[in-house]
């Protein structure tokens, strides 16, 4: 006989897949046909919101700073596609807001080519590096400017002192 936290974990996994999109990059248990979600670690643009999916799963212990594909935590998925509420539930639940991908990138960084104003007041209470680089030497100013960030974006990254003066990796 199967747990029947084995077949909730598959059926809650499906569902939230389901509203966002996908929701792929877990780690599964395997007993034989049935998956226990135990890691969230890919978040894709899907038509809804669905945070309190991913409360669920964090829940029913997926570990919010596991990485996968490009060393991405579902912290920086959510920052990539710009999901306020999901950034705001993996903060809660304690998602390491300088987690780095394999690119060197932070969550901060993803934001701020996001442009999302929201998304990095709500980051900035987490108090990330904001003078974190990626692997081409650039801050979040420099992505601001680089993906047309808003102006608000690119006031309230001055107002956090990141650095106007930082150079690239072309100098």
């Amino acid at each position: 006989s199967i747990p029947v936290n084995q077949v909730v974990s598959v059926v809650l996994a499906g569902a939230i897949a389901k509203h966002l999109g996908t929701l792929v990059g877990f780690q599964h248990r395997w007993p034989p046909g049935v998956g226990n979600v135990d890691r969230l670690d890919r978040l894709s643009p899907g038509r809804e919101d669905d945070p309190a999916g991913v409360q669920l799963l964090l829940r029913h212990k997926a570990r919010v700073d596991t990485r996968g594909a490009d060393q991405k935590t579902a912290l920086l998925h959510a920052c990539a596609i710009g999901n306020i509420d999901i950034i705001g539930v993996l903060l809660d639940a304690g998602a390491d807001c300088n987690a780095r991908d394999a690119f060197q990138n932070t969550a901060l960084l993803e934001l701020s080519k996001q442009g999302s104003l929201d998304g990095l007041t709500r980051l900035l209470q987490a108090k990330p590096d904001v003078a974190a680089l990626d692997s081409q030497q650039r801050n979040a100013l420099h992505l601001a400017c680089e993906y047309a960030a808003p102006v608000d974006v690119i006031k309230l990254l001055l107002q956090k002192k990141v650095s106007p003066e930082q150079l690239d990796h072309q100098g």
